[in-house]
């Protein structure tokens, strides 16, 4: 048997294993062996020439064995050349599409061979990175838009995936800090994911540029953390403000009033007509009346118990007040052994508890009230509960009543002292307002 032969029956085998596989050639690789046939099978017509001329072959045997050759050997030709502009064809009507989807797209799509170089570049990429198509293809993506400290990261992760598909951010959102043509530094989202041809992996990515918006978020935290530093003087001046005015409605203002009363009492017989006295007793009740007014005003704005026996006793003396004068059942839970705790804290939790029983009274139609002040640790801990028709907090603050009902009050109140505050209600299930104060780090501040 000669070699000619042997390559014959391998090819022959080939084939038949071929059409009874699972793999899947390419159009090119078919295109190339059916041309390797044509020529094979032109190679035996030339060999059987030479075995005719030489030996005593029946020429019309090899006229039809001749003819049929040549008959093969044309349509493996025309089959091969079909294959392969098939192959051209749909590579440019894929290309084509990719263009047309790449040109429509407002995000930068790039396609990176298995190699890290540049295979597609759309004009979204062009914008946002500054390279025309010309100058992006054929370049290794890293030296492209890839900063210089993000080089070594990019180059070990790109090669786990060209060998593996997997890792390198395969599948998930990501921000990168890249590069400009220009120089410029530039913040972008990347989607990643990862495709095989003929064996080798692709890289897909989708790019948006966010270094507008990371500005835009940077100024506005910066503008956020400027309202919050205003908004923590402008409560240490409404505190010291507040003081001053309850210092002087109680050392100026009720100590005239109390003259004034005084001055009623002095005033004796004889009078000009007979309702005289009944002015002077009605001018002594008012007097009387508004003192008490001040006097009231002036420690709900400078309580003297806050300052001279504590929050807990400033908590209970006011609970109990408003539960008198509304009508409420009151439940307090405030034991002394609870350490004193700064005075900024001290003053947020009697503020808070104030403005929680107001809402209360006003809005909350409740009989029973609960108020608690304990210590976990080092974290003090307030709660003021009540029974009534409660609200829907979302609703609320879709409405813009947040501020109404003194919720953005309490809270910033909380915030300004180093605290957090959680408001829970229902429509129905009442209201808990539930204030807490890290203790060692309001000391240590």
């Amino acid at each position: 048997m000669t070699s000619m032969q042997v390559l014959s029956i391998l090819l022959l085998l080939l084939g038949v294993g071929l059409a009874f596989s699972n793999i899947r050639l390419s159009g090119w690789i078919l295109g190339w062996i059916l041309l390797a046939g044509a020529l094979l099978v032109q190679g035996f017509r030339t060999i059987l020439g030479y075995t005719v001329s030489y030996s005593n072959f029946d020429p019309a045997i090899y006229q039809a064995a001749n003819d049929w050759m040549g008959l093969g050997f044309a349509l493996l030709i025309v089959a091969s050349m079909y294959l392969m502009r098939e192959v051209i064809v749909r590579h440019k009507l894929a290309d084509e599409r990719l263009r047309v989807i790449g040109a429509a797209a407002n995000d930068a799509i790039i396609l990176m061979d298995s190699e890290g170089y540049v295979a597609f570049w759309n004009a979204a990429a062009q914008r946002l990175f500054g390279y025309a198509e010309q100058e992006a293809l054929d370049k290794k993506i890293e030296s492209l838009i890839v900063s210089e400290s993000q080089r070594a990261e990019f180059t070990k992760g790109f090669e786990t995936f060209s060998n593996t598909g997997k890792g390198w951010n395969i599948g998930r959102l990501i921000e990168f800090s890249g590069t400009h043509k220009d120089g410029s530094a530039i913040v972008t989202e990347h989607s990643i994911s990862g495709v095989c041809v003929e064996g080798k992996w692709y890289a897909i990515c989708i790019i948006r540029g966010i270094t507008e918006r990371r500005l835009a978020e940077e100024a506005r935290a910066n503008l956020v953390a400027r309202l919050e530093s205003l908004s923590d003087r402008l409560a240490t001046f409404q505190e010291e403000e507040r003081h001053r005015i309850g210092y002087e409605l109680d050392e100026a203002v009720a100590q005239q009033l109390a003259a004034l009363r005084l001055e009623l009492f002095m005033v004796k017989p004889p009078y000009t007509n007979n309702d005289s006295d009944a002015h002077r007793k009605a001018a002594i009740s008012i007097a009387e009346q508004t003192l008490l007014n001040v006097r009231e005003m002036s420690m709900g704005l400078r309580p003297p118990l806050l300052n001279e026996m504590g929050l807990t006793s400033a908590l209970r003396w006011h609970a109990s007040r408003q539960a008198k004068i509304v009508g409420w059942k009151i439940n307090i839970n405030a034991p002394e052994s609870v350490e004193r705790p700064p005075l900024d804290i001290e003053r947020a939790c009697y503020h808070i508890l104030r403005e929680a029983l107001s809402n209360i009274a006003h809005y909350a139609n409740a009989s029973e009230v609960w108020v608690e002040l304990s210590q976990q640790g080092n974290t003090l801990e307030m709660r003021v509960r009540d029974n009534g028709d409660g609200f829907s907090i979302d609703l609320t603050q879709k409405r813009g009543e947040s501020t109404r009902l003194g919720l953005l009050g309490m809270e910033l109140r909380a915030k300004n002292a180093g605290g957090q505050l959680t408001i829970t209600s229902a429509p129905g299930a009442g209201t808990e307002v539930h204030a807490t104060f890290p203790l060692h780090e309001a000391a240590a501040a």
